[in-house]
C-alpha cells in the first residue's frame, strides 16, 4: 500500500501475520552471533574548510556499536592543499585535527595530519573506540615556523547527545509509544536485533536508491528480522518512508495512513526497531512479537 504524502514524500506499510517457515535467504550478510547486537552506519561528511579556504578535508565517518554501548568510530578522509604554492617556495600546508569525546566529557585530540603541496589529495584514516563524539577542524600550517595558521570552525561529525541518526531513531520510538499509549496499547520495547534489521534496510535503500519492502536480493522484512536474530518470529509489521526529515514528520505520516497506523496500533506486537538513513531521509520501522 503506497501513499503520497507530498511531492517526493512517500510512506509505505506492510503487515505480517506469521513469520515464513522457510529459512532466511542464503548468503545474507546481516546475521550477527546470538546474544550480540551490532549496528553500523557510514555517513559522508565535508567539505570542511580552513579559515581562508586554502585547505579542505572530506571523508566518511563509520559508527559501529556492539552490545548497545561499545561505540567505535572509524574515519577515512582526504586532505586537500589548495595553497597553490609549494612548501619549498614558502607556501603553507593543509592541516587537519580530529578530537573525540569520551567518558570524561572532554574533547581530546585523537588524530592529526598534514599535506603539503601537490594536486593529489592525501588519503588517511584512523579508528577510535569508546567514543561519544567526533569532531574535525581544518587549518593552514606553516612548516617553517611549525605553527598552525588560519583555521575553520570545529565541525561535529558525531555526537551521541545530539539528535543525530541514533537520536532520530530513538525519538521515533518515543513518539510511537506515545501514540500507542493514547490508543490503549502497551509500549513497545526497543530491541537491538530489530533495530539492526531496520537500520540495515534503511541504509540499503539509501545506498542503492530504491524504495521497497523487498531488497534487491528479494529479502523481505521477516527475513531481515530473523537474520538479525529475532526468533522465533510471530506477528510483525514494517513501515517505510522517505523524504521526511524529522521523527515528528515520519510518525505523523504513518499515523495518518490506515495501514501504517494499524501496524503501530497493533496491541499484539511487543518490540520495536527503527532505522534512519540521512541521505534521502529513508526510514524503516519494524514491530514484532515472538511466536
Amino acid at each position: 500500500m503506497t501513499r503520497k504524502c507530498a511531492p517526493g514524500l512517500v510512506a509505505v506499510a506492510v503487515i505480517g501475520v506469521l513469520a515464513p517457515t522457510a529459512p532466511a535467504t542464503a548468503g545474507a550478510s546481516t546475521a550477527v552471533p546470538p546474544g550480540t547486537s551490532v549496528a553500523d552506519r557510514a555517513v559522508p561528511w565535508g567539505p570542511a574548510q580552513s579559515g581562508n579556504s586554502l585547505a579542505r578535508a572530506r571523508g566518511t565517518l563509520s559508527i559501529r556499536t556492539s552490545n548497545g554501548d561499545d561505540t567505535t568510530a572509524q574515519v577515512t578522509f582526504s586532505l586537500y592543499d589548495l595553497d597553490g604554492t609549494s612548501a619549498e617556495a614558502g607556501g603553507e600546508c593543509a592541516y587537519v585535527v580530529f578530537q573525540a569525546l569520551k567518558g570524561n566529557a572532554r574533547w581530546s585530540e585523537v588524530h592529526q595530519a598534514r599535506h603539503c603541496g601537490g594536486s593529489t589529495p592525501a588519503a588517511d584514516g584512523f579508528e577510535v573506540q569508546g567514543v561519544k563524539g567526533v569532531r574535525v577542524r581544518v587549518c593552514q600550517y606553516d612548516p617553517d615556523g611549525e605553527s598552525v595558521g588560519e583555521c575553520g570552525r570545529w565541525r561535529t561529525l558525531y555526537d551521541i547527545g545530539s539528535l543525530d541518526a541514533v537520536g532520530m531513531e530513538n525519538e521515533v520510538v518515543r513518539l510511537t509509544n506515545e501514540a500507542r499509549a493514547a490508543g490503549g496499547c502497551r509500549p513497545l520495547a526497543p530491541d537491538t536485533r530489530l533495530r539492526f534489521a531496520a537500520m540495515r534496510h534503511a541504509a540499503d535503500m539509501s545506498a542503492k536508491n530504491y524504495f521497497s519492502h523487498a531488497s534487491p536480493d528479494d529479502r523481505g522484512a521477516a527475513n531481515r528480522m530473523e537474520e538479525a536474530g529475532f526468533s522465533p518470529l510471530g506477528p510483525w509489521g514494517e513501515n517505510i518512508a522517505r523524504g521526511l526529515p524529522t521523527p515528528a514528520d515520519v510518525v505523523k505520516s504513518w499515523l495518518d495512513h490506515p495501514s501504517d497506523n494499524a501496524n503501530i496500533m497493533n496491541c499484539d506486537l511487543t518490540h520495536i526497531g527503527v532505522g534512519y538513513a540521512p541521505a534521502g531521509d529513508y526510514w524503516t520501522l519494524v514491530l514484532a512479537a515472538h511466536r
